[in-house]
């Protein structure tokens, strides 16, 4: 009885605080979250003197510049738009048939710019040049730089030396490509930024760089990424990258703390130059990383994470990272280049290794082992030609097979239980309440019928890597994304069979069959491989296995489509499996009976043996001493 009402307890409580969360809780009060303006004003000093006001600012036109093509047999893996206003990315777009944006199958995806913000990608501020530009009541990320000169592979735009500040020509160029999953170059952005000093006295010049701004936000009812600010950093004397990230969520709390202690300027800052530094979602990512053959971007003195456009649900907000140069000095005549490549692109392996970036792909702890299933996944789907819904049930035969004497050994014991079942019946009813006596006897019949209860336990744990390591495996599959099965027309998202009338809570606004088939198949599963309950307590305890299948379902009821193919293919294998071990199709090993050796110890039962009679003598004594 009681712990029927331990077991109420628990799912009561589990289901009031999901409620809780889900209806009552009061979201946070949203903040006036200071724009990038604010941190960048903070990270750029002033100048010693306040340059003087000035007519002579030169206005340019609205200009436009188109970067590489859409067309996939261009050579080019993406179009770049760039914009006159601050000399920026306005749009990048890649052309590879695979990548469509998931709304409009027929639009390209654009990587960067997919919201209507302020910001643009790699603009620049400056706060010399704020007073200068007022009479314009423009700003150095606002002002429309001239156009120099721009052809399919590269721009150059210029913004003239004013208020003895230097002159500043940013150059954009793309390069072509040869193989979309494997050549990096294709990806990457080239910009160059030539600071010249015509006057005749040195300059003193502070700026900072606006970091990618907008990465698309996919599958909002049911991903569990959003957008991420990641950086990748090479400690002194050290060769290898330590990544370091923070969600949107942690981006907009740690300003919502700053503003509450009344010091808006106080966050994060990453103060060492970076191998490589961006935002990235589930399968994209946009990078700035160093030109050349650099370690790092060596002119970057400390990175700000900033809040482009915060949204009510703070881990949906746009959140970017601002770049502060080192200030540099310029003498009279004098010119300084600072150069880097920014990457937009797909979280490809091959690609991200290429830049030493390859940590961006959250793998998990075992990432070793998801990295070896997604390499058999690409065999099974580039090598023999299946479709990714086949390889993936390949992957699952694979793996099935691989653990074979594991499921074997958890299936001989679990035999070997339920041959146990009606002697721990009766033990149960000869002790009755007597607690420590029936454990004692519990413990010796397993010790008599050499069974180990541990030995059933050790199949599970030595599964759970590769269930964890094939799960991300699965997750990070970006060739899964818009791969289709039957009526799944895109295998990394939830199957949507058909649109719900109404939003349902936990479930959202579709019908999605294949977490309902998983489930269901669990539980199939659970009352074949289950022994029959011999006492209360275990009844108990297949109650909640139960009620926990059932919980299960709300939690699978987003993932995507083709983990839900991997879990359907991997249980019709057990049931399989066990039917054909049931008709001794397939024989269990038998366990051989070693001959006696000189005993080293009690062993194992034998300690727990010894402990349960410690524990009854204790009792015993606390008893008498009563």
């Amino acid at each position: 009885m009681e712990q029927r009402r331990l077991l109420a307890w628990v799912l009561f409580s589990f289901l009031f605080i999901l409620l809780w969360q889900k209806f009552v809780a009061p979201p946070r009060p949203p903040v006036n979250v200071p724009p990038a303006d604010a941190v960048v004003a903070d990270a750029t000093p002033e100048p010693d003197e306040a340059a003087p006001p000035t007519e002579d600012v030169p206005v340019f036109e609205s200009s436009v510049a188109t970067l590489g093509s859409l067309d996939p047999a261009s050579g080019y893996f993406l179009q770049v738009e760039l914009t006159s206003r601050g000399a920026a990315i306005a749009k990048v777009r890649l052309n590879d048939p695979r990548y469509r944006d998931l709304d409009d199958r027929e639009a390209p995806l654009t990587i960067v710019g997919n919201r209507d913000a302020d910001r643009r990608t790699l603009a620049m501020y400056a706060a010399s040049l704020d007073q200068p530009l007022a009479s314009l009541q423009k700003r150095l990320d606002t002002y429309h730089w001239e156009l120099v000169e721009a052809d399919e592979t590269h721009a150059v735009f210029r913004f003239p030396a004013i208020a003895g500040q230097p002159e500043l020509v940013k150059t954009f160029r793309v390069n072509k490509g040869e193989d979309r999953d494997g050549d990096l170059s294709g990806y990457l952005v080239d910009v160059e930024l030539m600071l010249r000093n015509p006057g005749e006295s040195p300059v003193e010049f502070a700026y900072v760089w606006q970091g990618p701004v907008s990465v698309p936000l996919e599958n909002l009812e049911s991903t569990r990424t959003f957008i991420e600010l990641k950086g990748g950093f090479v400690p002194p004397g050290d060769d290898e990258v330590e990544v370091v990230n923070m969600t949107a969520a942690d981006v907009v709390e740690e300003y919502d703390d700053a503003l509450d202690r009344g010091e808006p300027g106080s966050v994060t800052r990453w103060r060492e130059p970076p191998r490589f530094v961006g935002i990235d979602v589930q399968y994209f990512a946009a990078l700035l990383t160093p030109a050349d053959d650099d370690r790092s971007i060596d002119f970057v003195k400390s990175i700000t994470p900033i809040v482009v456009e915060r949204e009510k649900t703070v881990q949906r907000s746009d959140v970017s990272l601002t770049l502060e140069a080192k200030s540099l000095t310029l003498p009279p005549g004098g010119e300084q280049r600072h150069a880097m490549r920014a990457f937009f692109g797909p979280k490809r392996s091959d690609l991200l290794d290429a830049m030493e970036a390859g940590d961006v792909i959250a793998f998990g702890f075992f990432g070793s082992i998801s990295r070896v299933m997604l390499a058999v996944l690409g065999f099974f789907h580039h090598s023999m030609g299946l479709p990714y819904a086949m390889a993936i049930i390949a992957l699952t035969c694979c793996v099935r097979l691989m653990m074979t004497p594991i499921t074997l050994k958890q299936a001989s014991q679990a035999r070997k239980m339920k041959e146990m079942q009606p002697k721990l019946a009766a033990l149960q009813e000869k002790y009755g309440d007597d607690k420590e006596g029936l454990l004692k006897a519990q413990l010796q019949l397993q010790r008599d019928e050499n069974f180990n209860m541990f030995a059933g336990c050790l199949p599970v744990l030595l599964q759970f890597p590769i269930f964890i390591g094939l799960y991300n495996a699965l997750y990070q599959a970006i060739d899964l994304r818009l791969a289709s099965f039957l009526w799944v027309d895109n295998l990394a998202a939830p199957d949507h069979l058909a649109p719900l009338p109404v939003t349902l809570p936990f479930l959202g606004s579709w019908l999605n069959l294949l977490p309902i088939l998983t489930c269901g198949l669990f539980i199939v599963q659970q009352k074949l491989f289950m022994p029959p309950a011999a006492t209360e307590e275990q009844q108990v305890q297949q109650s909640m296995m139960k009620w926990m299948m059932v919980l299960m379902g709300f939690f699978f009821y987003h993932v995507p489509a083709g983990l839900c193919l991997y879990f359907i293919a991997s249980s019709l294998w057990s049931m399989t499996e066990r039917k054909l071990i049931d008709a001794d199709i397939i024989r269990l090993p038998e366990r051989k009976k070693k001959p006696k050796k000189p005993s080293k110890g009690p062993g194992l039962m034998g300690r727990l043996l010894e402990m349960a009679d410690e524990a009854k003598k204790q009792q015993q004594a606390a008893e008498r001493g009563r």
